[in-house]
């Protein structure tokens, strides 16, 4: 499993993450067409210890700063960060400096 939408709400569509271990960088959200993305909330289970960072599809670009997590851990997104797209139709995805598992949910705007 990767992203399943769960409920569209009146501030976005929240949805279900969950990706194996693995070195790989993964999607966090689906891309829209012509639209910027921004995650409002979420909280993420991270399995071991990790350093964790949010890129915008294809381009790399930083939308975070690293997060080491030196264990297993969950990371809480808070409503009041602008974890955002700077590009129409790309993707926000997170990356991993070790093999761990990601999984939670993570409530997305357009």
């Amino acid at each position: 499993m990767a992203i399943a939408l769960i409920r569209s709400t009146e501030n976005g569509d929240l949805f279900s993450v969950e990706y194996a271990a693995g070195l790989s960088t993964v999607d966090l959200t689906i891309s829209v067409a012509g639209r910027n993305l921004q995650i409002r909330s979420g909280t993420l289970l991270i399995s071991g210890a990790a350093t964790v960072q949010l890129l915008e599809e294809t381009t790399a670009t930083p939308i975070s700063g690293k997060m080491e997590l030196p264990s297993a851990a969950q990371w809480s997104i808070e409503s009041d960060r602008a974890y955002a797209t700077t590009t129409v139709g790309k993707k926000i995805q997170i990356s991993r400096s070790a093999s761990v598992a990601i999984s939670g949910e993570v409530l997305v705007s357009q």
